[in-house]
């Protein structure tokens, strides 16, 4: 683990966020290639976990307790979700891949936790008060999901039987950010991570500039052309 004293360390695990997420962004809106990037969505967010939790130099029991408690709760509520359709509305994974659990991909798991503790780290930074940061950073992870749900309804990652996501689905949302951010403030000792406070700029911006894309002339999403998806498929098969 990093030493969370290491300014320079900061840095470069910052700019590697920083790649990381314009490659997506100009893979995402290439003719050639946009299909391949929406299914390796998945390990952009598992790259981004890791690099966010290598700020720390060591872990106590607490910190681990949150992530497994954490995970076992957001994955319990997704699979519920998907599968009974009656915590966030009928809807489905589509190309968001990787280990998956019950039709839940396992990595959906590391997202809530991700955002739990970056904005956690956030309102931490903002206020002392350990009420207002939990209704904070959960109102947070509120107005980060509705970008999060134009994000993967436009890249496919998941789909709504509505075509939209119903306005039930943000106050369920809430309702396990506020559970997950209750749980980060009794268990988690926070430190000050600068990189999740800047990964979750760098999400914003990411999120925003492909919102930016996505309604501009420039985007040109490869399913929208059957020549360039049989082109795709046919590059993937000769490989």
């Amino acid at each position: 683990m990093m030493d969370s004293s290491s300014g320079k360390s900061v840095r470069w695990v910052v700019a590697i966020l920083v790649i990381l997420h314009a490659v997506g962004i100009a893979g995402l809106h290439t003719v050639h290639y946009s299909y391949w990037f929406e299914t390796i969505t998945w390990l952009n967010l598992l790259v981004s976990f890791t690099l966010v939790l290598s700020y720390y130099r060591g872990w106590t029991g607490m910190q681990v307790l949150f992530i497994a408690a954490a995970m076992g709760i957001s994955l319990m509520a997704e699979i519920i979700g998907v599968q009974r359709g009656i915590l966030f509305g009928a809807y489905h994974y589509e190309r968001m891949a990787g280990p998956g659990l019950l039709g839940v991909p396992l990595v959906i798991g590391l997202n809530w936790v991700l955002l739990t503790i970056c904005t956690g780290t956030f309102a931490a930074a903002l206020f002392h008060h350990t009420g207002a940061r939990i209704l904070i950073a959960a109102a947070m992870m509120v107005g980060i999901d509705i970008l999060l749900e134009q994000f993967a309804m436009q890249h496919h990652l998941w789909a709504w039987d509505s075509s939209t996501p119903p306005l039930f689905n943000y106050l369920t949302w809430g309702a396990v950010a506020l559970v997950l951010q209750l749980l980060y403030a009794m268990l988690w000792k926070d430190q000050g991570n600068k990189i999740a406070v800047a990964y979750l700029v760098i999400l914003l911006l990411f999120l925003v500039t492909d919102g930016l894309f996505a309604h501009g002339t420039m985007h040109m999403g490869a399913w929208t052309d059957p020549h360039h998806l049989i082109s795709f498929d046919h590059v993937v098969k000769s490989g």
